[in-house]
């Protein structure tokens, strides 16, 4: 109960640093600083410091770590009002963006006239989205902190939410083999335009559940209304599929063809949605289904044909399972791990190509009017007037002679 406590304290202490300033004070010998932190999200991002030396410094700077890639920039300060001892900088974020929820280490470092120098001590702030008052929630699946954030008047679905990843994590730990992880946080937006600068994305007009995996953080936007319940059990399942795959694959994530990522999503959905089935179904009887091939990589943008995409990733996805099971599954990702191409995955593990699994998964659909009929038409109808034949030749052969 004492870790859970803590963990639901630090909770709150990181949901203050997102709605105010963050002031950290650090002393060493002779030198005393004292830091502020603020920031509007998508928009700029301030810090200031008041310290106390014995002499002035001749320069300083902020030093800003991405925590995800390691990456350092460095920000030289301003005086303020003329005085040395009060420091400022200031980044913005419409030029300079920051990684959307991201964690950052920053520190001061001060250049004195006598050629010595001084570092403050190290300090973390997370880049949440700030935009908002959010309600908050927070709960402990095993070892993993679920925090989420949301929007809307329900008081209800912070817990909801905590249930529902609580439901779904056992099953994904045990399929991908891998342990939950450490922390996850759930941000439900109202509106796909209010979410989708929270992205710095500049290309999809609607986008309804993202993954930011790096940062443990889930983006989902679920509008307050009767299928709330149904949009939840749909979208929090397939993003958590995505942050659990990437926990398994770690870089070799991106290695992994569309196909799989969104077809194990798909499946992992809490409420199937009909309108994959019935696309799968019709593109099917029209012959019009997809290339395995082409879902390797970025789906089509078109509505249609990306509905299509994710229909058919699924499918071929559990033939798979229902063919080789979890073990075929788990050689299939170590595979991409190591670096395998989207048919060689497939012919390492499963000894056929591509072509030849796409020919079999679409024998496997059996859906009325099936494409092996389509595919044999044509030798149908050059038989047909050879069966005529025969049973002409038949029938002379056995007619009566004239009396």
């Amino acid at each position: 109960m004492k870790t859970v406590r803590f963990i639901i304290l630090l909770s709150i202490f990181i949901l203050q640093q997102m709605l105010t300033g963050i002031e950290v004070s650090a002393q060493d010998g002779s030198i005393s600083i004292t830091s502020e932190i603020s920031y509007i999200y998508g928009e700029n991002l301030d810090f200031s410091a008041r310290f106390t030396a014995d002499q002035d410094p001749v320069r300083a700077v902020i030093f800003l770590r991405s925590d995800s890639d390691g990456y350092t920039d460095v920000l030289n300060a301003e005086k303020s009002s003329g005085n040395y001892s009060t420091l400022s900088v200031s980044r913005d974020l419409s030029l300079a963006p920051l990684t959307p929820f991201s964690r950052w280490t920053y520190w001061w470092h001060l250049d004195f006239p006598d050629g010595t120098s001084y570092d403050s001590t190290p300090q973390i702030f997370q880049y949440y989205d700030n935009r908002y008052v959010w309600n908050f929630a927070s709960g402990a699946f095993e070892n993993t902190n679920i925090q989420v954030f949301w929007k809307s008047n329900a008081v209800d679905t912070g817990q909801t939410v905590i249930d529902l990843t609580a439901k779904i994590l056992p099953d994904l730990q045990n399929q991908l083999s891998i342990s939950a992880p450490g922390s996850v946080s759930i941000f439900i937006y109202q509106h796909p335009e209010e979410m989708l600068p929270a992205t710095n994305s500049t290309g999809e007009a609607y986008i309804s559940g993202t993954t930011l995996p790096i940062e443990s953080t889930i983006l989902l936007v679920v509008t307050d209304d009767q299928e709330s319940v149904i949009t939840l059990e749909q979208l929090l399942p397939h993003e958590l599929t995505h942050l659990m795959l990437y926990q398994r694959m770690g870089d070799s994530y991106d290695n992994l063809p569309n196909w799989l990522a969104e077809g194990l999503s798909v499946l992992h959905e809490e409420t199937p949605d009909p309108v994959l089935r019935l696309a799968l179904e019709e593109a099917f009887q029209e012959n019009q289904l997809l290339s395995l091939q082409s879902l390797c990589g970025t789906f089509p943008s078109q509505d249609q044909a990306s509905i299509l995409a994710y229909a058919q990733s699924a499918s071929f996805l559990q033939y798979l399972l229902d063919i080789y099971g979890i073990g075929g599954l788990s050689a299939l990702l170590d595979a991409y791990q190591e670096g395998a191409t989207c048919e060689g995955g497939l012919s390492r593990v499963f000894q056929r190509d591509l072509s030849v699994l796409d020919s079999e998964w679409q024998a496997s659909l059996g859906f009325p009017g099936s494409q092996v009929f389509s595919i044999f038409m044509p030798w149908l109808l050059l038989a047909i007037p050879l069966l005529l034949l025969l049973i002409y030749t038949l029938f002379l052969r056995h007619k009566p002679a004239p009396e």
